[in-house]
C-alpha cells in the first residue's frame, strides 16, 4: 500500500502542475475546472439513527430532507439544514457502533461521466461508481450513484461524491422550504471541522483535488455555496464537528433553554449540549 507521505508527494507534484495550468507560465491556458458543486450532506454514523433523526426534525424542528428509510445494508434519514443536509445513518454490520460521529462528507458532483478522469489525474483515487438501487413498485430503480475519493479518506471518515437520479433529485427539490428553519432560526451550515496531526499536508491534498477552490491561510476551503471545510491541528485524524449559522444567537439560546439543550457558551457561539445529540459537537454562530 502506498504510504500517505508518498501519496502526499504525488499530490504536491500535481498541485504544481495545476498551478502551471492555471497560470499558463505566460500562456492563456484556462484555470482548473471545478469538479464539485458543493457539500450536499454530512453523514453521521449513529447507533440510534431514528433517535437522532427525531431530535433534528422534531425537537429542533428542522424540515425533513428525506424520511428515515431502510435500504439493503443500512438505514438513513436526513434533516434539511438550509444549504446542506444532515444525514443520520446506521450500517447493518456485525461491528456495533457505540456512539455517534460525523462519518462522511458528501459532495454533489458535476456529472460523474465528465469528472472521474480528472479526479484520477488529481490523485483523488476515486472508486468505481456504486449504484444504489431501491425497490419501487416491484422494480429495482437506481436512486443515486456514489464514488469514494479514497485519497481524502482514513479509518475514521470517508469523503465521497453523490450523483442523484432524476427522480431522487426531484423528490429532494420538492421538500425545499424557505429559511430560517426551526426554533433555533437556522440559516445554514457554515463549516465542517476536520482535525489532523498534519494540517499543512492535508490542506494541500484537499486544495489540489478540489481546485479551483482555494485554501485560506487558516485552513478554510470554501465553495460557491454550502458549508466550507476547515482543517485544523488536532491530536487525531477525524471530523471534529459541525458549525451552523442562525439568525440570532439570543433567540437560539432561548429556544435551546426551553428544550433543555444548551451546552457551553462562549463569545459569539453556543454549543448544543452533546448529551442531547448523541455526543456530537454542534456549534451555533450568528450569521454575519
Amino acid at each position: 500500500m502506498v504510504s500517505r507521505y508518498c501519496r502526499f508527494l504525488c499530490i504536491a507534484a500535481l498541485a504544481l502542475l495545476l498551478t502551471v495550468a492555471a497560470t499558463g507560465c505566460g500562456s492563456s491556458q484556462p484555470a482548473a475546472q471545478p469538479l464539485v458543486k458543493k457539500i450536499d450532506h454530512v453523514s453521521i454514523s449513529s447507533p440510534d439513527p431514528e433517535g437522532l433523526f427525531t431530535t433534528l426534525t422534531e425537537t429542533l424542528e428542522l424540515p425533513v430532507a428525506w424520511p428515515l428509510s431502510s435500504y439493503q445494508g443500512f438505514t438513513t434519514g436526513a434533516a434539511n439544514a438550509g444549504n446542506v443536509n444532515i444525514e443520520t445513518i446506521k450500517f447493518d454490520t456485525a461491528r456495533p457502533v457505540l456512539s455517534a460521529s460525523i462519518y462522511g462528507v458528501v459532495f454533489e458532483s458535476y456529472p460523474l461521466s465528465d469528472t472521474l478522469d480528472e479526479f484520477k489525474q488529481r490523485g483523488a483515487d476515486p472508486s468505481d461508481p456504486q449504484d444504489q438501487m431501491r425497490d419501487i413498485n416491484g422494480a429495482q430503480v437506481k436512486v443515486w450513484t456514489n464514488v469514494t475519493l479514497n485519497a481524502l479518506c482514513n479509518d475514521q471518515y470517508i469523503v465521497y461524491l453523490c450523483e442523484y437520479a432524476k427522480e431522487m433529485e426531484d423528490s429532494l427539490a420538492s421538500r425545499a422550504v424557505s429559511r430560517p428553519f426551526g426554533g433555533i432560526g437556522l440559516v445554514g451550515g457554515k463549516e465542517i471541522s476536520i482535525g489532523t496531526t498534519e494540517p499543512q499536508q492535508l490542506r494541500e491534498e484537499w486544495e489540489t483535488i478540489l481546485a479551483p477552490a482555494v485554501m485560506s491561510s487558516d485552513g478554510v476551503l470554501s465553495f460557491d455555496s454550502g458549508p466550507a471545510i476547515h482543517i485544523v491541528q488536532a491530536s487525531t485524524d477525524s471530523i471534529i464537528g459541525l458549525v451552523l449559522e442562525v439568525v440570532s444567537l439570543d433567540k437560539a439560546r432561548d429556544f435551546l433553554s426551553q428544550k433543555v439543550m444548551p451546552g457551553d457558551t462562549s463569545e459569539g457561539e453556543i454549543h448544543i449540549d452533546p448529551m442531547k445529540v448523541q455526543g456530537l459537537d454542534i456549534t451555533l454562530v450568528e450569521q454575519p
